[in-house]
């Protein structure tokens, strides 16, 4: 009986220790480092770098990002202009396990405008815009007044809303515009615009009639940024949601 007693403690000390031999590696986390670019007038290709190591070349208005292992200890997040050691913008962060954190970055020399971009906010049955005005030789204007309009397509008829006063080409309009998305049937606005003279009051002239340009179609309320420009006199605006 004490033999088989010894025996089976014998073989439990060796199941023991092949236990622990066999026994799996601490287990390693991960964490997810996401960004993406607005894309504005001036924006220069973007890299990426985690504690000095370049992680992406090239940003775009689409997300990317990279996986790394989760760590208590804080890391640095730099974006430069692609190939030089010129900073964007960097911050601190701590990557966490099954996490993803998220970042946009603005880097507009066009507008100086540079850092990250926070979550933006309007009211959902608006839409809110500043304005870069980005005229080319074409007009012979340093500063313009842009008439805000709303159209109906049925019977084309134009509502002016608000006249935008002192308008400087190649400068970002210094008032926050805020536009209704919809009208009280429900139905969304388009927002046309039209330039005029501030001498004269008298509106400026496109290529062709009648001369307003739409300004906002946009699929849904929010935050933009708008470059009105023009392509050898036609005119047009860009939106970049913010």
């Amino acid at each position: 009986m004490r033999i088989q007693q010894l025996v089976i403690a014998v073989l439990l000390v060796f199941s023991f220790v092949a236990c622990r031999k066999g026994s799996a590696p601490d287990e390693k986390y991960y964490g997810q480092v996401k960004y993406r670019t607005v894309s504005l007038p001036g924006t220069p290709a973007i890299s990426v770098k985690w504690n000095g190591l370049l992680m992406d070349s090239i940003l775009t208005e689409n997300y990317k990002g990279f996986t790394y292992e989760a760590a208590n200890t804080p890391g640095k997040l730099g974006f430069y202009k692609a190939g030089t050691d010129s900073l964007i913008v960097d911050t601190t962060i701590t990557i966490h396990p099954n996490t993803t954190q998220e970042f946009r970055i603005i880097a507009s020399s066009t507008l100086g405008m540079s850092g990250f971009m926070s979550p933006s906010t309007s009211s959902p049955d608006s839409l809110t815009f500043q304005i870069y005005l980005n005229l080319s030789s074409y007009y012979k204007y340093d500063v313009v007044d842009l008439q805000i309009s709303s159209y109906k397509a049925a019977g084309a008829v134009t509502t002016d809303y608000a006249l935008l006063k002192g308008m400087k080409n190649k400068r970002l309009y210094p008032i926050t515009l805020s536009v209704p998305f919809k009208d009280a049937a429900g139905t969304k606005i388009l927002w046309v615009a039209s330039m005029k003279d501030p001498a004269t009051g008298q509106v400026i002239p496109l290529p062709r009639t009648p001369y307003m340009f739409t300004f906002a179609n946009a699929a849904s309320a929010g935050v933009y940024i708008s470059t009105v420009s023009d392509n050898a006199g036609t005119m047009r605006s860009t939106l970049t949601a913010i």
